[in-house]
């Protein structure tokens, strides 16, 4: 689950200096040259509470950090040529040729 901006993590990991914070707090410390090791965070997660908009009340778990790509502009997906193309083409035209 993607947390929002406004979520609420409650966690005694060390992760941030503060044991309660919001999703945006936590992105700002990771943007942050704070020093701090986040290998296990990204490889084990650590072990919390959060509380927001979507999750009916309070939900123990794990958070895990991980990267996320977004592509600026959808590509259109590539037809695979088929060696058969050629032929078909060619008797396209011939078949158009002999039309009255």
């Amino acid at each position: 689950m993607k947390l929002n901006d406004d979520d609420v993590v409650s966690t005694n990991s060390g992760f941030v200096e503060a044991n309660t914070f919001t999703a945006e707090e936590a992105l700002r410390e990771l943007a942050s040259d704070s020093g701090l090791c986040y290998r296990s965070y990204i490889q084990e997660g650590f072990s919390c509470k959060i509380i927001g908009s979507n999750t009916g009340g309070w939900k123990k778990g794990k958070i895990r950090i991980s990267l996320e790509f977004i592509a600026e502009e959808a590509e259109p997906p590539k037809t695979p040529q088929s060696p058969l193309d050629d032929l078909r083409q060619q008797g396209n035209q011939t078949k158009q040729s002999r039309l009255p």
